[in-house]
């Protein structure tokens, strides 16, 4: 046996080991492809060792036999293993498998069935030329067809592989360039031999083929290539919804899948190989505290209103080294939304609790007390219609009419703020001139003021329009003039005045009365905090109209503010949209 030959034989062995190494690996996708695609590389290594040893064409003939149980095989469980290894599975279908199996399957009939059509070899003969004989082959034409499939395929898998390196994450590349190289040694083998320049004519492409399955064997080896799955993984890892970062022993961004990329590129416009300790923001400030083990795993971060619970898992390879670090940003958005909800609604309902307790008590108690003056002053008259006491019969009809109207005013008051928190007063926005509604509020209310010789000075221009409900807007400005009279001494002054702030009105309600103390400001426009007082000259009301004020203004689409100090007076500013 000479050299050439015992070369081959050792790549014939190193590939069948290597072949059978893989089958471990059965449950992983591409494995038993790349399994079978060394066994047919074995089998033309073996065929090849027994026709470089040989010294009669009878024995090229038989080599010939041996190779090709798997050179027509090779092509076919190339493409396949390619497929899978840059995660194209879903291109294996039987409209490729079909084909490249036919063309294979032909090449493998003919060349046993050569002696009855010559269709693959017209002839086989032997050159003692060199130090050993070698078989002289003539190539018939189904032999080119299978060099073109040969090519074709080996080019096609290149092509992928190649596409698979440009565009595959930096983590993964010496896989991919194990892969691409390892698979362009057949080729250029193949090349040499079908130029004739090889060593005497001998064709290296078994023994390139061995120097493949050494490079896969190391890549299987050190790399786990056929654990990881580079591409595969990369689909995945680019198909998850969540941010995935990884980054190597010095927090240095080595990848990250393209919803990672969303998020740091609110930091950094071009992210890899950039520092996650000072490059990024909050973003760095958090995963840092959970990469130096300064915080636990799934600490939450909140970044552009979305909430995150980071995580981090380390990368270890066979022997146990750490590569690199994959951090996960949980998205717990929804999650913490309806978790922010459900504390919303328990807040409201806790609110709305205390709103129906105090609508009840007010029911129970300030209600009930002027029925209780009407019942009790009309029972007196019942009892006593027969005598004439005109003087105390006039002061009663006097408490029943004010207790009446205190009751009415109540009630109205009620159940105006009732519909208001169940929605059904509908808010009808028209252009409203300003001027006209506290003119008319005025005239309401000028019987109390003319009763304390209070003067009411209006400051407001003709030409204000605002955009809001005429009822409620009457109804907000009466009520804010009552209570102004109510707590002004005899003889004070209030000054209403308006001005344009940008897009709003800014209406002014201003006394100079007894005022508010700090502590009772905290508790105005709150259900759970109105109480009923006296004005200066023991004026009394339902305790209701500054939170329908507050209601009524709201529903405006503006807002309600107070200034007030004690013995000074206060002033009740309302802002709402102009036209």
């Amino acid at each position: 046996m000479n050299l050439f030959a015992i070369i081959t034989l050792i790549a014939a062995i190193v590939s069948g080991i290597i072949s059978i190494y893989a089958t471990r690996y059965k449950n992983t996708k591409g494995a038993l492809n790349f399994s079978a695609l060394l066994l047919a590389g074995a089998l033309y290594a073996i065929g090849y060792t027994i026709e470089l040893s040989g010294t009669s064409v009878a024995d090229f003939r038989f080599g010939l036999y041996i190779q090709y149980l798997g050179i027509p095989f090779i092509p076919f469980f190339w493409i396949l293993f390619t497929l899978q290894f840059v995660g194209k599975q879903k291109w294996i279908t039987w409209k490729l498998i079909t084909p490249l199996l036919f063309l294979s399957m032909v090449t493998f009939v003919l060349n046993f069935t050569n002696d009855f059509h010559h269709l693959y070899y017209k002839e086989i003969g032997l050159n003692n030329s060199g130090p050993f004989p070698i078989s002289v082959l003539e190539k018939g034409p189904w032999y080119w067809v299978h060099i073109a499939y040969i090519n074709i395929a080996t080019l096609f898998g290149n092509l992928l592989l190649i596409e698979m390196f440009i565009k595959t994450s930096p983590i993964y590349r010496k896989q991919v360039a194990i892969m691409v190289f390892g698979s362009l040694c057949p080729w250029f083998g193949h090349i040499i031999y079908q130029l004739g320049v090889g060593p005497h004519g001998i064709d290296i492409s078994p023994i390139s083929i061995s120097v493949t399955g050494v490079l896969y064997a190391w890549g299987l080896f050190h790399f786990r290539m056929l654990d990881i799955f580079p591409i595969a993984l990369e689909n995945v890892f680019n198909s998850m919804d969540d941010p995935v970062i990884i980054v190597d022993n010095n927090k240095r961004i080595i990848d990250l899948n393209h919803t990672a990329v969303e998020l740091t590129n609110e930091f950094q416009r071009e992210p890899m190989g950039k520092s996650l300790e000072n490059d990024f923001g909050l973003l760095s400030e958090y995963i840092c505290a959970v990469l130096e083990n300064k915080a636990d795993n799934n600490l939450m971060i909140e970044i552009n209103s979305k909430y995150y619970l980071i995580n981090k898992s380390p990368i270890k390879n066979g022997s146990k080294k750490n590569l690199g670090i994959v951090i996960i940003l949980n998205d717990i958005t929804e999650q913490k939304l309806t978790e922010i909800a459900l504390r919303e609604s328990e807040t409201q309902l806790t609110e709305l609790n205390a709103t129906k307790d105090k609508f009840f008590s007010i029911i129970a108690h300030d209600l009930k007390n002027p029925f209780n003056t009407i019942v009790g002053l009309s029972d007196y008259l019942v009892n006593n219609i027969g005598k004439k006491d005109s003087k105390s019969f006039d002061k009663m009809i006097h408490l029943i009419h004010g207790a009446s109207k205190n009751g009415y005013k109540l009630l109205e008051n009620l159940l105006e703020w009732a519909s208001i928190q169940i929605d059904r007063i509908e808010v009808d926005l028209h252009k409203i001139k300003l001027y006209d509604i506290v003119l008319e509020s005025k005239y309401t209310v000028d019987n109390l003021a003319e009763k304390k010789n209070i003067n009411i000075e209006i400051q407001v221009n003709e030409d204000i329009y605002i955009l809001a409900d005429i009822n409620m807007m009457k109804a907000v400005v009466r009520n804010l003039l009552s209570n102004a009279i109510k707590f002004t001494n005899i003889n004070g002054k209030i000054k209403v005045s308006a001005n344009i702030e940008n897009d709003m009105i800014s209406l002014s309600i201003k006394d100079n009365g007894v005022g508010i103390s700090d502590q009772d400001l905290d508790k105005l426009f709150k259900i759970e905090h109105i109480h009923k007082t006296t004005g200066t000259e023991k004026e009394t009301g339902t305790g209701l109209g500054l939170l329908l004020c507050k209601e009524f203004v709201e529903r405006n689409n503006g807002k309600i503010n107070v200034k007030s100090e004690l013995d000074k007076g206060s002033e009740f500013t309302v802002i709402i949209p102009k036209v």
